[in-house]
Order: structure tokens, then sequence, then C-alpha cells
């Protein structure tokens, strides 16, 4: 547990705000240490992600997904404090608290040399925009997986299923044109669609 809080912290003060690969790649290159001596772990970076497995090839039964960007902020955010137990800081929840998790997880497994499975840790440094990279590494590279962990929720009792969606869609308000005089008989479009 005190390996995850010290990994959380040391993340919090690398300021991996999207967009800015240097800092991203100070993060990677921190994870990546985790896992300098181990001789069973498979390591592949790239442009905006890391990926550590235990085994050879692209498909895993298992990944374990996090991201290391966050939304920009004021600096003083970017220093990890603690206070009644817990740790603050700028995204300790989302989610550099979920990649030290996860990276502690993984390299427990490899520690263990499990084999039973293939599991694979991705991590990436575009999540708070569009996330292009994982688009990418499932069509580009040909990942693939059965199941993703990504503890990137704000509950620490329950799985969540899903939770994101996008909706689109376009809304037309008619309005009826009148004199300023005589509002009553018109009608306000903006009045419509604030109604509908």
């Amino acid at each position: 547990m005190k390996e995850i809080f010290n990994l959380t912290k040391e993340l919090i003060k690398i300021p991996s705000v999207t967009g800015k690969s240097k800092e991203a790649l100070s993060c990677f290159l921190r994870i990546e240490n985790q896992f300098s001596d181990m001789i069973n772990a498979r390591i592949e970076s790239g442009d905006g992600y890391l990926i550590v497995k235990n085994f050879d090839g692209k498909h895993a039964h298992i990944v374990l997904n996090g991201h290391v960007d966050v939304v920009a902020a004021e600096k003083s955010q970017f220093e990890p404090y603690e206070k009644d137990g817990k740790l603050y800081g700028r995204w300790s929840g989302d989610m550099k608290a979920g990649v030290a998790l996860i990276t502690m997880l993984m390299k427990e497994l490899l520690e263990q040399n499990y084999t039973k499975k293939n599991v694979m840790m991705i991590l990436t440094a575009d999540e708070e925009t569009w996330w292009p990279t994982m688009e990418k590494l499932v069509n580009e590279k040909w990942y693939g997986w059965d199941v993703v962990l990504i503890p990137d929720g704000w509950s620490t009792t329950e799985i969540a299923l899903m939770q994101k969606g996008v909706l689109h869609l376009t809304v037309e308000a008619s309005w009826v044109a009148c004199h300023s005089s005589r509002p009553w008989l018109g009608e306000n479009a903006v009045h419509n669609l604030v109604n509908f």
C-alpha cells in the first residue's frame, strides 16, 4: 500500500498536462523503472503510450488501463499533500492513484511469474481530450483484449460497467415574427428552446 501511495505522490508532482509529451514521458519513465530489473516483463513504448505485459503477442485476456495526462491547472495543485490520512493533488483520483495501483499490480504479477492469463498494462497520455492513442493501438498496431479494467471511477466499492457516452442531436425552434410594440402577438424561438 505504501508503494502505491508513494508512486501516486511522485506522479502528481509531474505536471503531465494533456499535450505535453515531455511531462508524459517523465511519468512513463518513472513507471517503467518499476520493471527495469524484471526479465519477464515485455515493455513497449511509443508516442503517447507505455505497454507492459507478461507475454509475447498482442492479444491479452486482461488489460489494466490508465492515463497519466491531466487537465491544466495552477502550479500549486501539482504539490501533493496529506490530510486526515488522504492524499490530495492534481488528479490524484483521475487517475494518478489508479495508475500507481495498476503499476504495482502488474509488478506483483510479474514478480510471481504469473502466466495463467495474458495480462497487459496500457498507459496513455491523451485520455482527457480524445484518446486517439487507444484507437491507434487497436486499428493500426492490432492490439486486442477480452476484458479491460480501468480504475478511473469515483466509487471505491462498485465496478462501473459503462460510464461515458456521446449524444449528438440537432434541435430546431420556430418563431412567429411580430412588431416590438405588440410582443404578445409573436413567439420567441429562444423561449421555445428553453421550454423544450
